[in-house]
């Protein structure tokens, strides 16, 4: 849990960039599986309780993952689109009309 929370409040006061995040996810639901290796070896009487803990880190990981990705794929397009618009010439543009 204090990953969890030294990761949002990185995140919230902007310091990491959204591809540490990124990769932060993916170690996160990497590690998921050695977790569950642990946990299935482990105490037999409580197998269920700890593989809970397995199931909620899985799909934070794959939540912040799937979150960031869309965000880092709107940085690309938002970056494409301004490329776009200075080699045709258009500054901005106000609903469908655009302004020189």
């Amino acid at each position: 849990m204090m990953t969890y929370g030294c990761a949002f409040s990185r995140v919230t006061s902007g310091s990491v960039e959204t591809n540490g995040i990124v990769a932060f996810s993916a170690a996160l639901i990497v590690l998921t599986i050695p977790h569950f290796l642990v946990v299935w070896h482990g105490d037999a009487a409580d197998i269920g309780r700890h593989l809970s803990q397995v199931a909620i880190q899985f799909k934070v990981g794959v939540l912040l993952l799937f979150v960031f990705s869309l965000d880092t794929v709107a940085a690309i397009v938002s970056r494409f689109m301004a490329r776009l618009r200075s080699k045709i010439g258009v500054r901005r543009s106000v609903g469908r009309l655009s302004v020189k």
